[in-house]
C-alpha cells in the first residue's frame, strides 16, 4: 500500500498561529519531538500547547511545548512521568507516575502552581472531560475530586474509548461502527452505520460533532470524515473531510479553533553505498544514500545494484543514477540473488501461477517460474558458477507444531532437488554461498538460545560453527561473504558486524547514520574489490501532526 508522506515543518508553517481561520488553505506541519509515545502527548483546548514526557539523564518528566514560541518548560520533577492529558482550561495535567509495573498512580499537576497531587487511583489518563471526569484506562471514569474509579458498562470488543467536553458521553468503536454511550443512563446509541471501518471517534471542542477514520471514498487509506451528535440520532449524514488521511494514524484531539493533533507511524527505508579499507574493514568516506528501498545486492560485475521499492524490483547504476522500474514483484522472507551473467535475478515470490523461485530478466524484464513448491520459505542464494541456487523451504513440522526449515538445494532449470542441512529443532536462516562454491554460511540456533554462524559444506553436508554469539539477542542476519571468503559480514538489527573466519574474531563496522531515527541494518554487501560496502536500512517512528483549516469555511 502506498505511504502517505505529510510535508515537514518548515519556517512558514510554522509561523501559523493556531486556529488561523485567515488561512483558505489547509495547512499540515509535523511537531520534531525528540521521542514519541503513542499515546503519550496531549494538546491544550486552545490548540496553543503541547505536553509530553521527555527524557533526560534517565528521568522522564513532562514538558509543556509553546506551539508559537517552540518554547519549553517541564512540569515535573521526580521522573516516570507518562501519559500526561490537559485539563480543560489547559491549567492542569493529569498523568501517571510509574514507580513499578504494579504502582502507576494517577496525578494532577498545576501549571501555576507546581502543587502535584495523588489521587490515589492506579492506571493512566485518556481524556480529561471536564472539572468533574478524567476517562482512565479499562474504560473507566475517575471523578477529579476523588473517590473510586467508575467503570463503564461497554461491549468487550469496545475501542477507541473517549469522554464527551461535557461528560455526559463517551464515544467508542465497535464492530466498524461508531457508538455513544450516556455516562447516566447506559443505553448505548449507534451513530454509524454500515461497513466502512469507522474508528478512533474524537470530539469536537463543543462537543456537536465527531471527527472518526472510515473507509468511505474506497481509496488506498483511510478518509477523515465527521457526523453530527446534536441531537444524539442515529443515522445522522457522514461528511467526508479529507479521503487519505491514512493507515497508519491515530487521532489526538481538536482544539476550539479547528486545530487537529493526530500521530502518524512512519516508514523509511534506503539504500547507502559506503567506501571502507579493505585492510581495516572500516569505513573512509560517508554514506551515500542512493535510492529509497531495500534489500540491496551488487550486480556480479559490480555495475549496477538491485533493489525492491514497495513492490517493484529496480535496477540503477552503481553511483544511483540510471534508476529503472524492472517488473512488479511479490517476494517474501530475505534476498534476491544475482545470476553470474549480471541480467538474471532470482526472487522469492508467491504468485498466483505458485510460490517458489522465479527467474527475472533485467533487459526483457520478462519473468520464468524455476522452482515452484508450496513450502518455499525463500532466501534466496545463487553459486558462484551461476548453476545452483539454494533457499530455506519447510522440511516438516517438529512435535511441538512449530515449522522446520532447511536449506535446500536446486539446479536452475528446477531440477535435482537436494536437502543440504538437517538441523533438528534449531532455527536455520539467511543462508550465503561462499565465493569458492564449496560451502553456504548461516544463521543456527535454538529458538530463544545462543545463535552461531555456520557454514555447512556444499559436497557432503558437514557442518562447523565459525562466529558465536554471546547473548540470545545476538543474531546473524543479511549474511554476507567478502570476494576473497576471507570475511564474513551480517547484521545484529542495528548494527553491522564483519569477521574474520580464519580466527572467529569480529568487529562493529563503524557507520554514522546522522539522525536518522533508530535504524535497522540489512543487506551488508561488498563490492567485489573490496573497497566499497552496500547497505540498507529501515526506521519506523511515530511523528506528531498538526492540521489546520480542514474544516469547511466559517467552522
Amino acid at each position: 500500500m502506498q505511504r502517505t508522506q505529510w510535508p515537514q515543518e518548515s519556517p512558514q508553517q510554522s509561523r501559523v498561529p493556531p486556529g488561523d481561520v485567515e488561512q483558505t488553505s489547509v495547512v499540515m506541519r509535523e511537531v520534531k519531538i525528540e521521542q514519541v509515545y503513542e499515546p503519550g502527548l496531549s494538546m491544550s483546548r486552545d490548540g496553543n500547547n503541547l505536553v509530553y514526557p521527555k527524557t533526560k539523564d534517565g528521568k522522564t518528566n513532562l514538558v509543556v511545548r509553546d506551539l508559537v514560541s517552540g518554547e519549553e518548560t517541564q512540569i515535573t520533577k521526580t521522573g516516570g512521568a507518562r501519559f500526561p492529558v490537559f485539563s480543560p482550561d489547559g491549567k492542569k495535567v493529569a498523568y501517571s507516575l510509574y514507580q513499578s509495573l504494579h504502582n502507576q498512580k494517577i496525578h494532577v499537576v498545576s501549571l501555576q502552581t507546581g502543587e502535584d497531587r495523588d489521587l490515589e487511583q492506579t492506571g493512566f489518563p485518556k481524556e480529561w472531560s471536564n472539572e468533574r471526569f478524567i476517562l482512565l484506562n479499562g474504560n473507566k471514569l475517575l471523578q477529579v475530586s476523588g473517590g473510586v474509579a467508575k467503570k463503564l458498562d461497554l461491549p468487550s470488543t469496545s475501542a477507541d474509548v473517549r469522554i464527551s467536553p461535557d461528560g455526559e458521553y463517551v464515544s467508542y468503536s465497535h464492530q466498524n461502527n461508531i457508538y455513544l454511550y450516556p455516562v447516566d443512563s447506559g443505553d448505548p446509541i449507534q451513530i454509524t452505520h454500515g461497513s466502512q471501518r469507522d474508528s478512533q471517534p474524537i470530539w469536537s471542542a463543543d462537543g456537536k460533532t465527531l471527527l472518526f477514520l472510515s473507509h468511505r471514498v474506497f481509496g488506498p487509506e483511510a478518509d477523515l470524515c465527521r457526523v453530527s451528535v446534536v441531537d444524539k440520532k442515529t443515522g445522522s449524514e457522514v461528511e467526508v473531510i479529507k479521503p487519505d488521511i491514512g493507515d497508519n494514524v491515530t487521532l489526538g484531539s481538536l482544539s476550539e479553533k479547528g486545530r487537529l493533533l493526530f500521530n502518524q507511524r512512519r516508514s523509511e527505508d534506503y539504500v547507502y553505498v559506503i567506501p571502507i579499507d579493505p585492510q581495516t574493514d572500516q569505513p573512509t568516506g560517508e554514506p551515500v544514500k542512493l535510492a529509497s528501498g531495500y534489500v540491496s545486492m551488487w550486480s556480479p560485475d559490480d555495475k549496477r545494484i538491485a533493489y525492491i521499492s514497495g513492490a517493484v524490483l529496480h535496477v540503477m547504476s552503481a553511483d544511483g543514477s540510471n534508476d529503472q522500474e524492472i517488473i512488479t514483484v511479490s517476494p517474501f522472507k530475505g534476498t534476491h540473488a544475482w545470476a553470474p551473467d549480471n541480467d538474471h535475478i532470482y526472487v522469492a515470490e508467491s504468485r498466483k501461477t505458485g510460490k517458489g523461485v522465479y527467474s527475472i530478466s533485467v533487459s526483457t524484464k520478462e519473468r520464468q517460474p524455476v522452482f515452484l513448491d508450496p513450502n518455499m520459505w525463500g532466501h534466496l542464494t545463487c553459486s558462484p558458477d551461476g548453476k545452483r541456487l539454494a533457499f530455506l523451504k519447510l522440511s516438516k513440522l517438529s512435535a511441538s507444531g512449530r515449522e522446520e526449515v532447511e536449506i535446500f538445494t536446486v539446479n536452475v532449470d528446477g531440477t535435482n532437488l537436494e536437502q543440504l542441512t538437517f538441523s533438528e529443532n534449531e532455527i536455520v536462516l539467511y543462508p550465503a554461498w561462499s565465493p569458492d562454491g564449496k560451502q553456504i554460511a548461516f544463521e543456527s540456533g535454538p529458538k530463544g538460545g545462543i545463535k552461531t554462524l555456520t557454514v555447512v559444506s556444499v559436497n557432503d553436508g558437514t557442518t562447523r560453527e565459525v562466529f558465536r554469539g554471546d547473548t540470545p539477542q545476538d543474531r546473524f542476519w543479511w549474511v554476507s561473504w567478502s570476494a576473497d571468503g576471507s570475511k564474513i559480514a551480517w547484521c545484529t538489527s542495528r548494527e553491522i558486524r564483519i569477521g574474520q573466519v580464519s580466527d572467529g574474531k569480529s568487529h562493529t563496522f563503524k557507520i554514522d547514520l546522522g539522525a536518522l531515527p533508530k535504524p535497522q541494518l540489512g543487506m551488508p554487501h561488498w563490492s567485489s574489490d573490496g573497497t566499497k560496502m552496500l547497505f540498507s536500512t529501515y526506521s519506523e517512528f511515530w511523528c506528531v501532526m498538526l492540521m489546520d483549516n480542514f474544516l469547511p469555511a466559517g467552522e
